[in-house]
């Protein structure tokens, strides 16, 4: 019996930690909102239309197209997408244009779509 007061007592607690920095951010984002940047990763990317237009590993083959010799068609499923940024950067020197990596990354990242779920 004490066991499972114990385990219902712990699930109050994080419910209630978990309201509290749910305010919490609430507040800051609230506050701070023109000076934020969230980044959230893929998953908000995966949804809706821009499943299509917004794929951070279709942006990361585009560069190891560009900046790696093999034929890389797509990211080994074993590797993270953001080690995989990190060999190619390692990999990578600035382009004849004198572009670095993380330039081009932003200049393909400029044809992505907002959505209304991106809000």
């Amino acid at each position: 019996m004490s066991g499972v007061s114990l385990a219902v007592c712990g699930d109050i607690q994080i419910c209630i930690i978990a309201r509290l920095v749910i305010m919490v951010m609430k507040s800051v984002l609230n506050k701070y909102h023109s000076e934020i940047a969230l980044v959230i990763g893929n998953g908000v990317n995966l949804y809706g239309p821009a499943r299509e237009t917004n794929s951070w590993h279709d942006l990361l083959v585009k560069l190891a197209v560009k900046h790696l010799p093999s034929g890389l068609k797509s990211v080994p499923t074993c590797v993270a997408l953001t080690e995989f940024y990190d060999v190619l950067e390692l990999k990578t020197n600035k382009d004849k244009s004198g572009l670095s990596l993380q330039q081009e990354f932003c200049d393909l990242m400029g044809s992505w779509r907002y959505y209304e779920h991106h809000k």
